[in-house]
C-alpha cells in the first residue's frame, strides 16, 4: 500500500521513481490492477514503462537466484490459489473485504462473477477518466483508491487502511466548506473501524468495505 501512495505522490515529478514503486508493487497485484488504466489516461507512459521493465527486473532476480522450476510452477500455484478465491470456505469470508467474497455468499457463484467483470470494467473507464481529465491530484489518486477496491476480486481487511487517503480527501473538502457532513460521515465512520472491525462486520454479513468504497 506505501508503495502506491508513494508512487502516486512521485507521479508528476519523478516519473521515474514513480515507475519503479509501481513496478515493485507487482508482488500485491490487486493493488496495481487499475494502475495501467491510470498511467495511460494520464500519459504518464515514462512511468508506465518503466514500471514494466521493474517488474521484468524483478522476474529475471526470482530467476537467477530460485531457477526456472519456480516459473515453472507458477501456473499451477496460481490455479490453486484462484480456486481458493473463488470458492474460499465461509469461515474466511470476514477476512475479505472486496463486493465478489460477499457476492458469492448470497447468489450463484456465475451471477457473483459476472457483477465483479462488470465492475472491473466500470472502475477502468472511471481511473481513465479521471487521469484524462484536467482534475486534482489529491482528487484523481482518491478515486483509484477507492475504485481498486471495487475491481479487484481478492483484497483483505487490512488492505483497506489505504482509504484513509480519500477519507483524508474528503476531511479537506469538508474544512474548505466543498462536501457537506453528509458525505463526510462514511469517511469517519471508515476512519473508526479501519482496521480492528471491519472483518468482524464482514462477518456479520454486511460488506462493510463495499459499501463504503461505493459511497466514495
Amino acid at each position: 500500500g506505501a508503495l502506491l501512495i508513494l508512487g502516486l505522490t512521485l507521479l508528476d515529478k519523478k516519473p521515474y521513481m514513480a515507475g519503479v514503486c509501481f513496478g515493485l508493487l507487482c508482488f500485491k497485484p490487486q493493488l496495481g490492477v487499475l494502475l495501467p488504466f491510470a498511467l495511460l489516461g494520464g500519459r504518464h507512459y515514462t512511468a508506465l514503462l518503466t514500471a514494466a521493465v521493474m517488474t521484468f527486473v524483478l522476474m529475471f532476480a526470482s530467476y537467477c537466484l530460485w531457477g526456472a522450476n519456480l516459473w515453472l510452477e507458477y501456473p499451477e500455484y496460481l490455479a490453486k490459489f484462484g480456486d481458493l478465491v473463488m470458492k474460499a470456505p465461509t469461515m474466511l469470508v470476514g477476512l475479505y473485504c472486496s463486493f465478489f467474497h460477499y457476492a458469492r455468499q448470497v447468489m450463484p457463484l456465475p451471477v457473483a462473477a459476472a457483477i465483479q467483470c462488470a465492475l472491473i470494467v466500470i472502475a477502468a473507464f472511471t481511473v481513465w477518466k479521471a487521469f484524462a481529465s484536467d482534475t486534482h491530484r489529491e482528487y484523481r489518486n482518491s478515486i483509484l483508491i477507492a475504485v481498486t477496491f471495487l475491481a479487484a476480486p481478492h483484497s483483505m481487511g487490512y488492505d483497506m487502511t489505504l482509504m484513509i487517503l480519500p477519507a483524508l480527501y474528503m476531511t479537506l473538502q469538508m474544512c474548505r466548506g466543498r462536501v457537506g457532513m453528509i458525505g463526510f460521515v462514511p469517511y469517519l465512520l471508515l476512519l473508526l473501524l479501519l482496521p480492528l472491525n471491519l472483518n468482524a462486520i464482514n462477518r456479520m454479513g454486511i460488506p462493510a468495505g463495499f459499501i463504503v468504497t461505493s459511497l466514495f
